[in-house]
């Protein structure tokens, strides 16, 4: 019987374990996706940075995940433009919601952003996948925003200094929160309704039901008595 209830422990641990684990590493979920078939791009980008006016703008979008996950990666098509100058600091800012608008920043992800063509054609824009630290949980229904800005956090740009982010026509007019400001500290328009949306990817990790954690559990338990027991 003792032999029976060990095994027992522990093909219980070892199935818990691996149902709490698979998610993370063979169900990733596309939550947003705006590239098309074959990484489909368009002729077209939304403008961010510093253009020649000296005005600094942020530009993004607002998401709504299906379901709920643990963010992995998110993938984007920005270039510097390439009549501009070397600085290629971007910042992706991850955003909760604040009544309609860009609120908290849940993460930032930074890269140095790779040189043009931004028009010459727009179908060469290279892809940058950028991987989540923190891996926060977007929550199904909540809205999201994904913003881009010339890393100002840390540095200050100098003028010239124009981003571009190949956008989609989606086809479907008016459908697409589009939000942006001008000048960190001014407050951020209202959201405008577009048929173009940036180009992103969002990727991440199924949150394990509710019976997946409770069998994690009993594995668990069935280990440290067991372990109690016969100690």
């Amino acid at each position: 019987m003792e032999k029976i209830l060990k095994k027992y422990y522990f093909i219980t641990l070892f199935f818990s374990i691996s149902l709490l684990i698979n998610p993370y590493t063979a169900s990733a979920l596309i939550i947003y996706d705006s590239y098309g078939i074959g990484n489909d791009l368009e002729n077209g980008v939304f403008n961010f940075g510093r253009a020649e006016s000296g005005v600094d703008r942020d530009v993004g979008f607002q998401f709504i995940p299906d379901t709920s996950v643990y963010l992995d990666q998110i993938t984007v098509s920005i270039v510097l433009q390439d009549d501009r100058s070397n600085y290629r600091d971007v910042v992706l800012w991850l955003m909760a919601d604040d009544n309609g608008k860009p609120g908290s920043i849940i993460e930032s992800l930074y890269f140095n952003s790779p040189d043009g063509p931004a028009f010459f054609p727009s179908y060469n824009f290279p892809l940058t996948t950028l991987y989540s630290a923190k891996r926060p949980l977007l929550s199904q229904g909540m809205p999201y925003y994904l913003i881009a800005s010339d890393n100002f956090e840390t540095n200050t740009p100098p003028l010239n200094t124009l981003f571009a982010w190949e956008i989609e026509d989606t086809e479907f007019p008016r459908i697409h929160p589009i939000i942006l400001r001008n000048f960190s500290d001014r407050p951020w328009t209202e959201p405008l309704n577009s048929q173009f949306v940036p180009q992103a990817r969002i990727i991440g990790s199924p949150v394990p039901e509710p019976a997946t954690l409770a069998l994690f559990g009993t594995g668990l338990l069935g280990t440290f008595f067991r372990r109690k027991k016969f100690v």
